[in-house]
């Protein structure tokens, strides 16, 4: 018995020093990479310029089309885009222009978007860091991956943007097509 009294005030103390913080402190960012996946040689079979929304999936839940697929973002939250499944060895496909566009339809400017999401594009196309690469949405040209971190949101609504990217894909031996539409959406979650 005298054993288990220091062992249970020993318990009794690591308990209340261990315990989450459960007062609304910063929670870690979440990560959301989503698998895409394509049919690249039915996108290849399109001519130059298409909307190819529909022809990609970003593992929304089904009956959800990709137009309609939306990523909600809380502040630190970040969205990676990389490369679909799918592909054959050799096939990449490359983000080269991204637009926003808000709930009217407007395109966003690059100045009130930076206010909201980070761009993180620093990425070589064999996946290394690029140390000499502008880190900002109007440097994105030809980047395999890419990210977007939500840095900031409204106290009291929900930002919602379309936005529209430009892709190529590239086939081994073969000229760059491109570029595809894809407009999938994301939503800045309010503080609140």
């Amino acid at each position: 018995m005298k054993f288990f009294k220091p062992l249970l005030l020993l318990f009794t103390v690591l308990l209340f020093t261990c315990s989450s913080d459960d007062d609304g402190g910063d929670n870690a960012p979440v990560v959301i990479t989503p698998t895409i996946s394509v049919d690249v040689n039915v996108v290849l079979a399109l001519p130059d310029g298409s909307d190819i929304t529909n022809l990609v999936n970003f593992g929304q839940p089904i009956g959800v089309s990709s137009a309609d697929w939306e990523v909600e973002l809380e502040i630190g939250d970040i969205l990676t885009l990389g490369q679909p499944t799918g592909f054959a060895s050799g096939d990449v496909l490359f983000y080269d222009v991204i637009v926003f566009f808000d709930d009217v339809g407007e395109e966003v400017d690059e100045v009130t978007l930076a206010e909201y999401l980070d761009f993180i594009n620093c990425v070589k196309d064999d996946g290394t860091p690029d140390p000499e690469c502008d880190d900002t949405l109007s440097a994105l040209e030809y980047y395999t991956t890419f990210s977007m971190t939500s840095v900031d949101a409204e106290d009291d609504f929900d930002i919602n943007y379309k936005y529209s990217m430009e892709v190529y894909i590239a086939r081994e031996g073969e000229t760059d097509r491109g570029p595809f539409i894809i407009d999938p959406k994301i939503k800045i979650k309010s503080r609140n």
